[in-house]
């Protein structure tokens, strides 16, 4: 093992033991109650929710998947996956976020489909859309498993190979979750977020300047890279739903990121964040796609899964070995910044949403402990799941968080049925979220023909699906009780008519 390689796993240590530091320092203010472990008592602040957030978004998605994109198609990819999102992801935390918290202050929720079993009085709705939402976060666990091995085995030149850097960085981000909660996801967040811009920000630089300057690389590029239209067949049915949907309203019900918006101090902490997030949302994927597609000018001819290591292998190649350990950190803060909020969110749901209620309907009650604990469990049991699919790495990251952004999309409808519309039944809501999500897992694994999707991207046919099924099944079926309609929208109105 060469001197680099040693002085990159320093590097790389270093970050991780400052994680587990973190982490360790949050578990000691933990105190043994579900609100605490699930939404840290409701007390994050603006830097807190900004960072866990911003830092949840990124994922391997954003650091590896969105350069390759840029690699193969060029500036367009800003339109093609980024476009809308800001805007649009903003809009799904206010929209849905806000009122989530207000009905969780009011009356303790601590999950985001908490609230559905009583918005109609019965569970069904809550324990379907729990199904959902944890089946959907697993492909999602599985990117941030599949970075992590990639980029450890590339920086350390396949000294630490995919399989022990993947188990590596999963060791630490389920400690982080299982002994911290959502406080220690929170405090890791804001260390690995300033750690991944600035990371980011001085590769970009540093890449900018070895090719000799923006003349210089234009003058290298197809000119197709820096067009609108971007390289190869794109079309508007495509990159609008998968801009506005995929990569953005779906933002505010992915469970992580609602969960994190529950967690907020005060609902002004949401509305502040809505503002800044498109800032630091727009201006970091500017950085990756520009690393993508510059890569394409520095080392040609990749394929597209070779090209999802592209920013590591502009970093061994262009820069000092002491900025490929720094690289790596950042590379993988964005990664694990993400995969400790999903195995706390999908503990938090499987617990709190399944296990308990279908306990409690046959006389079993669990004390806050015993529940404690079986969340603690279960974000074990995740843990060693996500890591067998890790090791099958079964397409590319890009792929399979299409799916998972897809899926996610199609519960926006439902969710904001439940918080805005009176009319909504429990079985608009089931059918909704039931219909439109097989839509697009049957459309993401070519089992439905091509024309079933109109020559657009799958998820836009599957949102239009879920809001016809919700509209529909609801208003031929009977509404909830006006006490449980009353129970919720009185939390709004108060709200409303205090603001006025």
């Amino acid at each position: 093992m060469g001197g680099s390689v040693m002085l990159t796993i320093s590097m790389v240590s270093i970050y991780l033991i400052g994680t587990i530091c973190i982490g360790h320092l949050a578990a000691r203010k933990m105190e043994m109650s579900l609100v605490d472990l699930f939404v840290a008592n409701r007390s994050l602040g603006l830097l807190a929710l900004v960072m866990s957030i911003f830092g949840s978004q990124i994922t391997a998605f954003g650091m590896l998947s969105v350069p390759s994109n840029a690699y193969q198609m060029g500036y367009s990819t800003m339109g093609y996956m980024i476009g809308l999102a800001a805007f649009t992801s903003s809009a799904g935390f206010y929209l849905i976020g806000y009122r989530t918290w207000l009905l969780a202050d009011r009356y303790g929720y601590v999950t985001p489909v908490d609230f559905l079993g009583d918005r109609w009085g019965d569970n069904l709705p809550r324990y379907i859309v729990a199904v959902l939402q944890i089946l959907l976060e697993i492909p999602y666990i599985l990117i941030c498993g599949i970075g992590a091995g990639v980029i450890l085995s590339t920086i350390t030149a396949g000294a630490i190979p995919y399989w022990l850097g993947a188990l590596l960085i999963l060791v630490i981000t389920t400690y982080v979750a299982y002994a911290g909660g959502m406080r220690g996801t929170a405090w890791t967040n804001i260390y690995q977020g300033f750690i991944m811009l600035a990371v980011i920000v001085i590769m970009m630089v540093m890449l900018y300047r070895t090719l000799g300057g923006s003349a210089a690389i234009v003058s290298q590029l197809d000119p197709s890279m820096i067009s609108l239209g971007g390289k190869g067949p794109q079309s508007l049915g495509q990159w609008i739903p998968y801009s506005f949907l995929c990569t953005g309203l779906a933002n505010g019900v992915v469970m992580h990121m609602l969960i994190r918006n529950m967690s907020a101090s005060s609902p002004k902490v949401i509305q502040l964040n809505t503002l800044i997030y498109p800032v630091l949302y727009g201006g970091f994927f500017f950085i990756t796609v520009s690393l993508g597609v510059w890569g394409s000018v520095a080392i040609p001819g990749l394929s597209a899964m070779e090209a999802e290591n592209i920013i590591p292998m502009l970093a061994e190649r262009f820069a000092p070995t002491w900025m490929i350990g720094l690289l790596g950190a950042g590379i993988l803060s964005a990664i694990m910044s993400s995969w400790d909020g999903m195995l706390l969110a999908s503990s938090s749901i499987f617990s709190d949403d399944l296990l308990k209620p279908i306990l409690k309907s046959r006389g079993i009650q669990l004390s806050e402990e015993k529940e404690n604990k079986i969340s603690r469990f279960f974000i074990l049991f995740l843990s060693v799941v996500a890591y067998l699919l890790v090791l099958l790495r079964p397409t590319t990251i890009l792929a399979i968080a299409t799916f998972s952004f897809a899926g996610f999309a199609c519960l926006f409808p439902a969710y904001f049925g439940a918080l805005y519309w009176k009319r909504c039944t429990k079985w608009g809501a089931i059918t909704s979220s039931v219909t439109s999500v097989v839509f697009v897992a049957l459309s993401a694994f070519n089992i439905l023909p091509k024309w079933t999707s109109f020559n657009m991207h799958y998820s836009a046919p599957g949102f239009i699906l879920a809001i016809i099924t919700l509209v529909g099944v609801s208003l031929l079926t009977v509404p909830a009780s006006e006490e449980n309609i009353e129970k919720f929208f009185s939390v709004f109105e108060e709200v409303y008519e205090d603001a006025n």
